[in-house]
């Protein structure tokens, strides 16, 4: 449960962060190239280079899903810093969290978790709840947004492919240094993002933002921390990850939408509240089915 609440509370500061990026002519995508850097130095700071070493050989067959994990990440969380900016904190919220939907099947069709009647109704009244607590009315605004409607799309698939892709990693390697595996991820992660801008900067000339990379290293705290914590958390005894993932992103979801509340001034609907609320219930349902087990 302590795992699991900071996960919670780390992983909405990702997306406050990526709107202040829009506020302060933050370069994004040099943001993110340095915060996957600043990733893998926290890992291989906490971690240690003796320790490193030595659990290098039992890291290495989850190498593949690291690289993996690694492009998705830089896709993924490119798409998120954009969708925020476009379309606010509410709706990246949705589109990230509703992928929830992804992993849960995987875990009822992989690893046999448990289907009961309340663990289903708390995850159909988990996704109801993030549909209404970011739902945003129409406005002039949102009228020329449909050209990046493949945003949030790419960020729905995307992270649901990325947690399904954790979990396995945790069921398949429970034994392996998670540090250690965080450093691989985060590191190809960076090598990409970093070969991409070198190409930029070479075929258009770009220069480097010093305020974009000072902003990175910020995001890069709370974003390893997230994914450390989500690792630690479906490692947790008793935690099936169908339950996991849909009580951290509600929560996830309703804290992020407070925050857009208090330090954006991001307006509710009666919807909106109605979609607080039945988050809230939902979580209950689902910790009173993991209580029971």
């Amino acid at each position: 449960m302590y795992y699991l609440i900071l996960t919670i509370i780390v992983s909405a500061f990702i997306y406050v962060i990526f709107k202040l990026f829009a506020q302060n002519n933050i370069h994004t995508f040099q943001a993110i190239v340095a915060n996957y850097f600043t990733c893998a130095v926290i890992g291989f700071l906490i971690t240690g280079a003796s320790q490193f070493t030595e659990m290098l050989s039992v890291v290495q067959p989850a190498i593949p899903y690291a690289v993996c994990l690694g492009l998705l990440f830089i896709i993924v969380f490119t798409f998120i810093g954009y969708t925020s900016q476009k379309f606010g904190v509410g709706i990246t919220s949705i589109a990230d969290k509703l992928s929830l939907i992804i992993p849960v099947i995987a875990a009822f069709i992989l690893y046999n978790d448990a289907i009961t009647l309340l663990k289903i109704a708390g995850i159909l009244l988990s996704i109801l709840a993030v549909v209404l607590a970011v739902r945003k009315k129409e406005n002039n605004k949102q009228e020329n947004l449909q050209q990046y409607l493949y945003y949030p799309i790419i960020v729905f698939l995307g992270g649901g492919i990325i947690g399904t892709i954790l979990k396995q990693v945790q069921f398949q390697f429970a034994e392996i240094n998670y540090n250690t595996f965080l450093i691989f991820l985060f590191g190809v992660a960076f090598v990409i993002g970093f070969t991409i801008l070198s190409v930029q900067f070479v075929s258009n000339q770009k220069s480097i933002s010093f305020k974009s990379i000072l902003a990175g290293v910020g995001l890069g705290i709370p974003n390893y921390f997230s994914i450390y914590f989500l690792m630690q958390t479906l490692n947790t005894p008793n935690w099936e990850s169908s339950v996991v993932f849909p009580v951290m992103n509600i929560g996830i979801v309703v804290l992020s939408s407070l925050l857009g509340l208090i330090l954006f001034k991001e307006k509710f609907s009666s919807q909106n509240t109605l979609g607080l609320v039945l988050a809230v219930v939902a979580i209950v349902l689902l910790l009173l089915e993991n209580i029971s087990m």
